[in-house]
């Protein structure tokens, strides 16, 4: 039986919900694997000081729970460290793990090019030698990656877990929804929805929206970050559930695009190449641009049947992106 160590942020309470937490329940379910975590949260009272005493103290935080690593790895003596996204590891460890034999795999659902806004550090870039494989979301990565030093880059999709995200039977109350962080260009694009939809029911939920400046905005704006439950039942209560991308995942995807069909929605999209690839245009999803996007969202408003045909096509679509699909050989 092969031995697995999964490196990444766990959920502490059962209100929370991390990327890894799917991939521990569906890898666990695989006979042929014996699986541990390590959880690399941060403690609460390490997020709550000043960015510039932040700064220093993660550093410390860093070494402090590299040093843990390694003591896990000299427990179990695992065949393979799989990481997820685990940027908080010193590359010293990976470095050493590697010069024990050991498999090392790291999946990066950010950009690891992203140190501005804190999606990415040095971590990464130096660990990248180290990694048997790196598995990355988008393939615009591939070439930059493999410049900086990867040995081998595999793309690997984002997915919805399907035994979180599914349809529920509920009446719609919102018009239109739109579930993510802050950042200007979402603002931007939903200030316009606002403006030409005021007399709507629309919903804003997630992180830093208290940056927005939008008066026009401020009324449909909920000041917190939904729980997985919570933001299923908002997809599954909208008649039109909003996913802009952010600048990182232009033309590409990110998880809204699987876990808002995974609940029976109807999702319209910013336009994308790659999300094209997995949903069909005006079959499976609808997309927009900046100029045609009150135009579209006038037309599905008004034609339900057609609006519920492309959320049943693209709820039926999605079931082969799970992720015990994805996972399947994947190590």
């Amino acid at each position: 039986m092969k031995k697995i160590l999964l490196v990444s942020e766990f959920s502490n309470k059962e209100t929370q919900y991390f990327y890894a937490d799917s991939f521990f329940k569906f890898i666990s379910r695989n006979k042929k694997y014996h699986i541990t975590k390590f959880n690399t949260n941060k403690p609460n009272w390490l997020r709550n000081f000043h960015a510039k005493i932040a700064s220093i103290l993660n550093i410390f935080f860093e070494f402090y729970l590299s040093g843990l690593l390694i003591i896990e790895v000299e427990k179990i003596k695992p065949d393979v460290i799989f990481l997820l996204k685990a940027e908080q590891i010193n590359f010293r460890a990976i470095r050493y793990f590697y010069s024990q034999n050991i498999r090392i795999f790291n999946f990066y659902p950010d950009s690891p090019f992203s140190f501005h806004n804190g999606n990415s550090n040095s971590n990464i870039l130096r660990s990248l030698p180290f990694y048997e494989t790196f598995f990355c979301w988008n393939e615009r990565f591939n070439y930059s990656l493999q410049t900086a030093g990867a040995r081998s880059v595999k793309y690997l999709p984002f997915f919805a877990d399907q035994e979180l995200f599914y349809p529920e039977k509920i009446e719609q109350k919102y018009d239109i929804s739109f579930v993510g962080a802050w950042d200007e260009k979402r603002e931007l694009l939903l200030n316009l929805v606002a403006q030409k939809f005021a007399d709507k029911a629309i919903f804003i939920a997630g992180p830093n929206w208290q940056n927005a400046t939008s008066e026009a905005l401020k009324p449909f704006i909920c000041h917190k970050s939904l729980t997985q439950a919570e933001m299923r039942t908002v997809f599954c209560q909208t008649k039109i559930n909003l996913n802009i991308l952010k600048e990182q995942n232009k033309d590409s995807i990110n998880m809204r695009t699987f876990e808002i069909p995974s609940c029976g929605a109807f999702m319209l999209n910013e336009d994308s190449i790659d999300q094209k690839s997995y949903f069909e245009p005006h079959v499976e999803a609808e997309y927009f641009n900046e100029q045609n996007l009150t135009e579209k969202i006038i037309f599905y408003l008004k034609n339900d049947n057609e609006r519920s045909k492309i959320a049943k096509q693209g709820f039926e679509k999605n079931i082969k992106y799970s992720l015990s699909n994805l996972l399947e050989n994947l190590v």
